[in-house]
């Protein structure tokens, strides 16, 4: 015998109740996943809040700056060894603006962060988090610069750049967001040779403001030349 065919009122009651009931699934896995990847991590107040979790913390930031009398976008990208040191690059560009004394540059060289095991090793890390993290976040950075004057390339020869900057977490969390604020002195090949000019708006000083997110990974390289004991 063949089976009876469902009546067309009786597949439309199952839509009805299929389709709510799979964008309600859907919905509770967006939800859940936003949550697994975004919501901070506890920690149970133990001063490190993520940072001894692995070997680098990989950084990205983007954001605005001011240099000279135009602003400018810029991007960060940082490597830092279990909070300590490591190394930075930074891209600005004015965008074609006319205004600008330095319409784009780039600077790479070493940071460092010398807050965070001073401040743990004293067990001063007492909370909360978001304090912690900011006050650690003290970064001082020296390294090369290449910079384009106004309607010129960029030096062939690389000057010199001192920056220091601070970042507030979003979450009580190494790995998350930030919001930082960075400002840096900066020196072409000429203001070095002394046949540059004494504005430091000229050198192309520069103050920005970026959202920036940070990621503690584990890569072995403190371990990693350690045996496994069988």
């Amino acid at each position: 015998m063949t089976a009876p065919r469902p009546s067309p009122t009786s597949i439309h009651r199952e839509n009805k109740l299929v389709l709510p009931l799979a964008t309600k699934l859907a919905a509770a896995l967006a939800v859940s996943l936003s949550v697994s990847l975004f919501a901070p991590r506890a920690h149970a107040g133990d001063g490190a809040y993520g940072r001894l979790e692995g070997d680098l913390d990989l950084g990205l930031a983007a954001g605005g700056a001011y240099t000279s009398n135009a602003p400018a976008l810029l991007a960060r990208a940082t490597v830092t060894y279990v909070a300590t040191a490591g190394l930075y690059a930074v891209y600005a560009d004015a965008l074609g603006s006319s205004d600008a004394r330095i319409d784009r540059s780039l600077s790479a060289g070493v940071t460092l962060k010398p807050l965070f095991w001073a401040r743990f090793a004293n067990a001063w890390e007492t909370g909360p988090a978001r304090f912690d993290l900011f006050l650690d976040s003290f970064v001082f950075e020296i390294g090369a610069l290449w910079s384009a004057p106004h309607g010129r390339a960029l030096d062939d020869r690389p000057g010199l750049e001192i920056a220091a900057g601070l970042g507030f977490p979003i979450f009580s969390d190494a790995t998350g967001p930030f919001v930082e604020v960075r400002a840096a002195l900066r020196y072409r090949r000429e203001d070095l040779d002394g046949t540059g000019r004494s504005d430091i708006f000229d050198r192309g000083a520069i103050l920005s403001v970026a959202l920036a997110w940070h990621h503690v990974v584990s890569v072995h390289i403190a371990d990693a030349g350690d045996r496994a004991v069988r």
